[in-house]
């Protein structure tokens, strides 16, 4: 086997044996509205049918539901997704269809769909770099004209990411190592490639999520921070990266 496909077992398999505390929407609300506030800003036009990637248990999924009309949901892992529809099937949330998918091999159901815009978080980073180019494809096939894919990611120049891989329970560097390589600039080469617009590549950012979600409004000093060149490129958690098809 191919170290790609290798590691989207190895994904696959850790998110089917593990139930990582910090992925429970539960504990990320303050946290979650604070990014998927940042994505659906990065949208534009329509956001009546928009396709979530990677969406685990619906960490950011219940938050961006509530600015869209019709929210699909894929993730690699059957555990995740049970998990997500049972909570929705108690809460009642009507909008969100979710179900087991692999980016890289879609159901031939999604082939003849067209989402209004693709989004993500967190999820670039655990894909193979030599994938990215079968991944942008696929999302391609799925968009509609003017349609954006918009991601969060961490950034590969943030040092406490490290820090934080060691002392968060369930969050293993085999799992996470792709962060600290280039893997963005590929994504961007490869949306390039393609024939994707990038109409956004930002650093933002300061706090961790446990000091967003303790103190919400903390966040409106994020913009101070961000406003500081040097320092920017290396204090800033979060990589804002969107592509648009034209």
């Amino acid at each position: 086997m191919s170290d790609s496909t290798n590691k989207l077992i190895a994904q696959k398999h850790f998110y089917d044996t593990h139930h990582p505390e910090y992925l429970e929407y539960s504990k990320n609300i303050p946290y979650a509205a604070y990014l998927v506030e940042k994505i659906i800003k990065s949208l534009n036009g329509k956001r009546d049918y928009i396709l979530e990637v990677g969406s685990g248990e619906g960490r950011f999924t219940i938050e961006l539901a509530k600015y869209i009309k019709k929210l699909e949901a894929i993730d690699i892992s059957k555990k995740e997704i049970n998990k997500l529809n049972q909570f929705t099937n108690k809460e009642g949330i009507t909008n969100i269809v979710a179900e087991t998918n692999d980016v890289l091999s879609l159901k031939k159901r999604f082939i003849s769909e067209k989402f209004d815009h693709l989004v993500g978080f967190f999820i670039l980073h655990h894909i193979a770099k030599e994938n990215y180019p079968k991944l942008v494809k696929n999302f391609m096939q799925l968009l509609k004209k003017g349609g954006r894919l918009s991601f969060i990611e961490p950034n590969n120049l943030y040092p406490f990411h490290l820090i934080e891989i060691m002392i968060t329970k369930d969050m293993k560097w085999e799992i996470e190592r792709q962060i600290y390589t280039n893997y963005l600039s590929s994504f961007k080469k490869a949306c390039l490639a393609a024939g994707l617009k990038i109409v956004n590549f930002q650093k933002f950012g300061f706090f961790p999520p446990p000091f967003i979600n303790k103190w919400p409004s903390i966040v409106n000093l994020d913009k101070y921070f961000e406003n500081i060149p040097m320092l920017k490129q290396f204090i800033c958690p979060f990589v804002a990266v969107t592509a648009e098809k034209y």
